[in-house]
């Protein structure tokens, strides 16, 4: 039996890392990295260079997971970058692909940032109001690939995501980092809710619509991809303080900072369309402990 061929961009990133990992578990799965450069079992493919495109089409493959994106981590700063990578060249991308891999099946991988955050429930029929320029530039995508005939896709909306390999600047390994190396962090009082889910939570949904097909049921969908229950970041804390070794409550200097101007006190998936396509949580505690086990042990 021929192997699915998977091609996933954005290979290097958290999302990225994550769907590789899971994926190379799975005989069935042939998973092949994009890369932005030229580098042995990847295909070179740089969206910001047309030359490389043709690249990804010589390989034929089933499936492009697009977990690419830029100006989720505070040093991505460049705002011209980011409407080039999240939605202008990446238009362009997808006008070539479907012109000349037209069978090929898309997954986007975009936000919840793409919608209205001012309410607390969201839905995939939440109104798509984004207030951040990663929000503004991932729903412009979106948008267009809503409208966009000839290519079959599903566009996933996870909320936040936590777990191994997340990049250092994110508020979960800023707190494990801050008791690993024994350095206080300053903290706002931590009370914001918010919908976190493990990573791999996104990998497992995915590699199972993939290998359980027809994928004819997630197919010109948008899929929003959470817990489904609001916890206040303070509480997500002291999930993780539970898993950290000799941890010293000191280091996390909660209340010394105010909130983020405009930052929202609490939202959260409330939609259970994910759930009646087969997404499942794996469970929380574990997920956290694993999590802390990786930045201790990287």
């Amino acid at each position: 039996m021929d192997k699915i061929k998977v091609i996933i961009l954005g290979a290097s990133g958290f999302v990225g890392r994550n769907l590789m990992e899971v994926f190379r578990e799975n005989e069935s799965i042939e998973a092949i990295p994009g890369s932005s450069s030229e580098k042995p079992g990847h295909l070179w493919l740089d969206i910001l260079k047309p030359d490389t495109w043709e690249n990804l089409v010589h390989l034929q493959p089933d499936i492009v997971i697009d977990a690419s994106g830029y100006g989720i981590v505070k040093y991505q700063q460049d705002l011209h970058l980011l409407y080039d990578i999240n939605y202008l060249k990446k238009r362009d991308f997808l006008d070539y692909v479907a012109q000349n891999h037209p069978n090929v099946f898309w997954v986007q991988v975009g936000t919840a940032f793409e919608y209205q955050l001012e309410q607390e429930t969201l839905t995939e029929e939440t109104p798509c109001l984004p207030k951040t320029h990663y929000g503004i530039s991932k729903m412009m995508f979106s948008q267009y690939l809503l409208h966009k005939p000839g290519i079959r896709f599903t566009i996933l909306r996870p909320f936040g995501m936590f777990g191994e390999g997340e990049d250092n600047s994110k508020f979960f390994p800023l707190l494990i980092n801050a008791q690993k190396d024994k350095q206080s962090i300053d903290l706002s009082d931590g009370s914001q809710g918010r919908d976190y889910m493990y990573v791999r939570d996104l990998a497992s949904f995915v590699l199972h619509k993939i290998t359980s097909r027809p994928l004819q049921e997630i197919e010109n969908q948008v899929i929003n991809l959470g817990s489904g229950t609001c916890h206040s970041l303070r509480d997500l804390a002291e999930r993780f303080a539970k898993e950290i070794p000799d941890f010293n409550p000191e280091l996390w200097n909660w209340g010394a900072i105010p909130q983020r101007s405009g930052e929202n006190d609490k939202f959260y998936n409330a939609s259970t369309k994910a759930v009646s396509l087969g997404f499942k949580n794996y469970n929380l505690q574990e997920a956290i402990r694993n999590t802390v086990k990786f930045y201790y042990t990287n």
